[in-house]
């Protein structure tokens, strides 16, 4: 009884935390929209970049609060930018109101998202979690450790951060095609337990009834929030990522250096192993999965000699998969996009006797909200934020404001400074090739006149891969699309180690830098 008055308590003050949220993002909106006050951060600002201001604050208030589904909130904004663009006949937001659906990365996840679906439908994604079940040592932090190490290994294979994700995330997705719910439930420790039973007289049955209530039939959903969040990260040490490749073009261009490819992966290699250390341990030490891995492995091992060879469906999704692999990997040597490649790919599994997804797969496996409503809707808010000049105002001012015309006292307060700025502008900017684009050149613009070498740019991509909500990443969009973590549970993780990645990543790359030479 006190433990349920406890939980109410403490939801109603989460209610009013998140209503004061709203309500504070609704004023700032309104305040900003219709500007009252005569508010003016600058001359060269319009009316325009204050309204899509406004409404990216609107969004990330009821994002953040999940007071209705994502997709929702980013379309009701888009509706709100047209509106009020014709209204105050602001021609530029009217144009970009509903840009960002036309972005390739939409449709570049929503194509990554059909193959994830034609992955489970076809049982194969079963198949190969089983393996990986018997494989493994039976436990939740074996597993853990595997995809993390599968997740290494396809970085060589498969150079698309929201391609790796997919793929990663449909094999876990096995484990909803097994009766994991009859596994035994996973005891907690004795002391636990010893206290549970004496405040309350419960049996251990109890006890498992109650950890598996806590589950909310989500058993893995701590390795589900660390998958996009390792993958986005490990990306940029091994060029392996659209914002990598893009620092890596800029400062050939802008400072005239040349870095190979070992290079790269050389300069980055301490962090993305720290990244894989960290993600593990958030993943197993912040989740507790409450089945029995071990009863859960046998039941795979069982699975694994019912299993008869390969059906007609799971070959084609084999062929059809390595096909994209293939047309990734060669890409660069074919002049062939990520997003098309895709494209195609996905709409080989809707063709008739080529393809097998019927109406009642989609329905069952993708998330049509997530891409392209969801994401579509925030990158066109993103969008309106760029041409109307409000986002390279930001950047100047945070640039100018804390960095100056002399930079810090010294390099490793440079770098943590930096890596700050880059972590503040990637709410505003969404992806992490938008904040690269936009801001890089103006970074480099005021390093390379101070003498500052390579650790200026490096430091800006490492900050730029710290992301808090969904609409930062391809890759973590997809994973929200599949339903397995809220984003109450997503900011749970990713406040942590973005807090790992600003201050403890910086102070690691700097000694590491020293080392080798480099600072």
């Amino acid at each position: 009884m006190a433990a349920s008055s406890s939980k109410g308590a403490k939801d109603r003050k989460y209610s009013i935390l998140k209503t004061i949220v709203i309500v504070v993002g609704v004023c700032a909106s309104i305040i900003l929209i219709f500007n009252p006050f005569s508010i003016s951060f600058s001359p060269e600002l319009k009316r325009e970049a204050y309204i899509a201001l406004g409404v990216l604050i609107l969004a990330i208030c009821l994002w953040i609060t999940e007071h209705m589904h994502s997709a929702f909130v980013g379309f009701i904004c888009c509706v709100l930018l047209y509106i009020f663009g014709n209204f105050m006949n602001a021609k530029i937001i009217t144009a970009n109101a509903f840009a960002g659906f036309m972005a390739p990365s939409v449709w570049f996840v929503f194509s990554g998202l059909l193959l994830g679906c034609g992955i489970m439908a076809s049982g194969i994604s079963r198949r190969i979690f089983v393996k990986l079940l018997s494989i493994g040592k039976g436990s939740y932090q074996g597993l853990a450790m595997l995809v993390m190490l599968s997740g290494v290994v396809l970085l060589f294979l498969l150079p698309s951060t929201d391609g790796r994700t997919i793929l990663l995330i449909s094999v876990l997705l096995g484990m909803k095609s097994m009766d994991y719910q009859t596994c035994q439930v996973s005891a907690p420790s004795k002391p636990a337990f010893s206290l549970f039973r004496k405040k309350t007289g419960a049996t251990q049955k109890d006890v498992q009834t109650e950890t598996a209530i806590a589950s909310d039939g989500r058993p893995l959903k701590g390795i589900f929030i660390m998958i996009p969040a390792s993958t986005s990260i490990l990306g940029i040490g091994v060029l392996s990522s659209a914002s990598a490749i893009l620092t890596h073009g800029l400062i050939e261009s802008y400072m005239g250096i040349t870095i190979t490819y070992l290079d790269w992966i050389i300069y980055y290699l301490p962090g993305s192993i720290a990244t894989v250390l960290v993600c593990y341990f958030m993943a197993v030490k912040f989740y507790k999965c409450p089945v029995d891995m071990k009863d859960l492995k046998e039941k795979a091992i069982e699975d694994n000699k019912k299993m008869g060879p390969m059906t007609p469906n799971e070959k084609r999704v084999m062929v059809i998969f390595s096909l994209a692999i293939i047309l990734w990997v060669g890409g660069s040597f074919f002049d062939l996009r990520p997003d098309m490649v895709a494209m195609f790919c996905a709409s080989l599994l809707l063709l008739p006797k080529v393809g097998f997804l019927k109406k009642k797969d989609l329905n069952q496996h993708l998330n049509w909200l997530i891409a392209p409503i969801f994401l579509g809707s925030a990158l066109s808010i993103v969008d309106c934020m760029n041409a109307t000049g409000m986002l390279p105002f930001i950047g100047n001012y945070v640039f100018g404001g804390m960095l100056g015309n002399e930079g810090a006292p010294n390099i490793l307060v440079t770098m943590i400074l930096i890596c700050l700025i880059a972590t503040f502008l990637h709410v505003f900017s969404a992806r992490s090739t938008v904040l690269v684009a936009s801001f890089m050149p103006l970074l480099l613009a005021w390093s390379v006149p101070q003498g500052l070498g390579l650790f200026v740019p490096l430091t800006f991509l490492w900050g730029a891969q710290v992301q808090f909500m969904a609409y930062q990443s391809g890759a973590i969009t997809a994973a929200y699309g599949y339903g397995e973590f809220t984003t109450a549970e997503l900011l749970k993780t990713t406040v942590p180690l973005g807090v790992f990645m600003v201050v403890v990543g910086p102070v690691l790359l700097y000694f590491w830098w020293l080392l080798i030479g480099l600072v």
